[in-house]
This record gives structure tokens, sequence and C-alpha cells, in this order.
């Protein structure tokens, strides 16, 4: 009785070490073929029901209902392989690469365009004049300025203020250059 174990262990086992080259095999996409053409003989060869009838637990292990469920998976993967003609279901890391580019570019050139237009369009009634960047001549930065007067925290103290001291704009300094500010990507804000 001990070599009839001993037997159908063996089976079992190189059995299942083949179902499983096989499956790893078909995941890589060799051999897709011959795992297909293995999984059905195997199938319809009665080893897997002659391991059923013969079940037995370790150390000499012999599980028909192991091998059966291994033997329809590698059927079915080896069917979604013929199916997608050999291309996985899902996307390369490469065309998702390539795709999450091509969607900055465009979010990129998005932003220059809205830019442009909103320099274009007069700003609606009542709304604040866009913020001005001044960029240091000796390339020590900018800095940003409202395009009117500052509200003057000397308020706060209860200190008199002449009218033409509040409604004086805020001039650039000699020494910068003015550029309108652009948000968004390559902004100075």
């Amino acid at each position: 009785m001990e070599s009839c174990a001993a037997n159908m262990w063996r089976i079992w086992s190189e059995t299942d070490r083949r179902l499983d080259s096989f499956a790893n095999r078909v995941r890589e996409g060799r051999d897709v073929m011959a795992a297909s053409e293995f999984a059905r003989w195997l199938f319809f060869s009665g080893i897997i029901t002659l391991c059923k009838e013969n079940s037995a637990p370790a150390p000499l292990k012999c599980d028909g209902a192991l091998l059966q469920w291994k033997c329809e998976q590698l059927i079915s993967q080896c069917g979604e392989y013929f199916t997608t003609n050999g291309q996985s279901a899902g996307l390369k890391e490469t065309q998702l690469v390539s795709l999450h580019e091509k969607v900055d570019r465009l979010a990129s050139n998005l932003e220059l365009v809205a830019g442009h237009v909103s320099k274009l369009s007069p700003p609606a009634p009542g709304s604040e004049p866009p913020a001005t960047v001044y960029t240091d001549r000796s390339g020590m930065g900018g800095g940003v300025a409202a395009a009117h007067a500052a509200p003057s925290l000397s308020k706060c103290h209860n200190s008199i203020e002449t009218k033409e001291n509040e409604e004086k704009p805020m001039k650039a300094p000699q020494d910068k250059i003015e550029h309108p500010a652009i948000n968004g990507k390559g902004s100075y804000l």
C-alpha cells in the first residue's frame, strides 16, 4: 500500500509542478500552445480523477481538487492569451508613461493659452486689476506689488492721513523691469 501512495504522490507532485511551470510560461507569453494542449490532455486523461479518488494528506500529499483548479486556471489563461492575440488586457507601463507625458504637455499648453487670453481680455467691471511682478535687473529675484496702494496699517492706530497719501498708486522702482504676472506654471507668484 505504501508504494501505491508513493506513486500517487509522485504523479501528483510532478503534474502539479508542470502546471505551475506552464502557468509561469504563459504569463511570460511563451509556450502558450503547449500549455493549452497539456492542460486539455490532463483534464481529459483521467489523471485528475485518479488523484481525486486517491487523495491523501501530507507527507505524501495527493490533492486532485487542487490539480483540477490549476488545470482550469491554465486553460483560462491560455484562452485569454489567444483572445487578446498576446497583448495584455491592460496598458503597458511605457504606454502609461507616454500618455501621462502627453496629458502634462496638454495641461501646460492650456495654462499658457489661458494666460495669453487673460492678457487680451479686459478686466471685468468691479474686479481688481491683476498683480504685477517686478524683476530685479541685478538678477536677485523679484517681488509682487498690487497695482493700487496697499492699505495703511496706521489707520488701526487712529493716525491722521491725508487723502493724497491713500490714493497714490504704488510705483515700480526705477531699477526694476515690470512684467505682468502669469498664474500657473512658470509663475513668479
